[in-house]
């Protein structure tokens, strides 16, 4: 016989060892998304899993005879740790479909979610917004969602307009706005760092535009055509949190928007091979700490506040649209640009600053993709000039340059 093959002693069950696993010992390398930088490798330990298992389940206190419905792929966080790890760890019965039947269908979700009776799922905003977009009443209507408790909305900007919308539209379904869970978290802190509030309906917060551009919060009738809206992604949960002058370092004032910093058992290890990355980004101390902080934190790169214990996210630091001296938010601008017409497809635009030529100003440019359907029956330029004036009104700007481009779906 051919023993060239033959597995070593190493390999021999009997003479296995069980390697010594501590609560820091690491688990798991889980790399980012890379949606504004290049994917980072974040180191996570059994006791940053565990904790942060944990930490999802005290935000909606689920128990082993809840069921779960998830679409979300397993290689991003939030289908890994929210939607497989998390549930494993209560013990809950759920059901998985394939990011790929959901993007084909959306319905299917919310099918499978009746039929399973679901008590609780995850998903980005942008899938509320499709499910709304894309179903009949005939087929909400067909639906059973009064099982459904726990609908997480996380892993982008979180809209008031989405949460409603989808809450309007499936109420005929049985589901209901107390069941929108916005969620707040992020690869580098396992996954969430808070969720749920205590009223049981996710915060709402009107800001004036002009104050967020001098990091001032600043509280505004909904109507104003200033106002810029925020919701509130719940508590932190076993984390301890501080908003700071990313500059200075120092602790925001209560109301002032800086970067969220984080502390607690549910913050990684750092980054695989990347040291130099690691301590900047995970060992940040407070200019001036208070007692009431601990660290070191976790710079987020991320702007927000903290409003009766919540955590409202406004943007992040490295997508701020400068332009003579003043910050806008390039989220906030797509979504009045989104607006506009309907034959601009959702969540499919783009807001950015050019850099300023001698002697003269940055100029903000917008891109946004048009539904190919309605564009031959749609007056294109009339939209642009409806965006051109929305961007003024609302922001104070003017769009230096709007780019209609066409629609590309799978």
């Amino acid at each position: 016989m051919d023993t060239s093959c033959r597995a070593d002693s190493g390999a021999d069950p009997d003479t296995w060892v069980a390697p010594v696993i501590g609560i820091d010992s690491p688990a798991a390398i889980q790399y980012t998304s890379g949606s504004t930088r290049s994917p980072k490798g974040v180191l996570l330990s059994h006791g940053n899993i565990l904790h942060n298992c944990d930490a999802i389940r005290q935000a909606w206190n689920g128990d082993e005879n809840a069921k779960g419905v998830f679409w979300l792929p397993p290689h991003h966080d939030l289908g890994l740790i929210g939607g497989i790890l998390s549930m494993l760890y209560i013990g809950i019965s759920t059901a998985l479909m394939s990011p790929t039947a959901f993007i084909k269908r959306p319905m299917r979700w919310l099918e499978l979610v009746s039929a399973h009776r679901g008590v609780i799922t995850a998903a980005p905003n942008f899938a509320y917004d499709r499910c709304v977009e894309t179903s009949t009443p005939e087929e909400r209507a067909a639906l059973d969602l009064s099982c459904l408790r726990v609908a997480m909305n996380g892993a982008e900007s979180v809209r008031a307009t989405s949460l409603a919308a989808f809450a309007d539209a499936f109420a005929p379904a049985g589901f209901q706005l107390s069941s929108c869970y916005p969620v707040y978290g992020l690869a580098e802190a396992t996954l969430q760092v808070a969720a749920g509030c205590a009223t049981g309906t996710p915060g709402v917060r009107y800001l004036d535009r002009a104050a967020l551009e001098q990091d001032r919060i600043v509280d505004v009738a909904p109507e104003n055509p200033a106002a810029a809206t925020f919701v509130g992604c719940g508590v932190p949960r076993q984390s301890d949190i501080a908003i700071v002058d990313p500059v200075t370092r120092k602790p925001c004032g209560p109301d002032e928007v800086g970067e969220i910093w984080v502390a607690g058992p549910n913050v990684a290890l750092g980054y695989w091979n990347r040291p130099e990355e690691t301590a900047a980004t995970f060992g940040a101390v407070l200019a001036e700490p208070g007692e009431e902080h601990r660290g070191p934190f976790l710079r987020t790169g991320d702007l927000g506040f903290l409003c009766a214990g919540e955590i409202f996210t406004t943007g992040r630091c490295k997508d701020l649209i400068t332009i003579d001296g003043h910050n806008y938010y390039p989220n906030d601008i797509e979504f009045t640009v989104q607006q506009c017409s309907p034959v601009l497809v959702s969540g499919r635009g783009a807001a950015f600053a050019t850099d300023a030529p001698p002697g003269g100003l940055e100029q903000l440019i917008v891109v946004h993709e048009v539904d190919g359907a309605r564009a031959a029956e749609t007056d294109l330029d009339a939209v642009i000039e409806a965006i051109r004036i929305a961007v003024a009104t609302h922001h104070g700007i003017a769009a230096d340059a709007v780019v209609l481009v066409q629609h590309v779906s799978l």
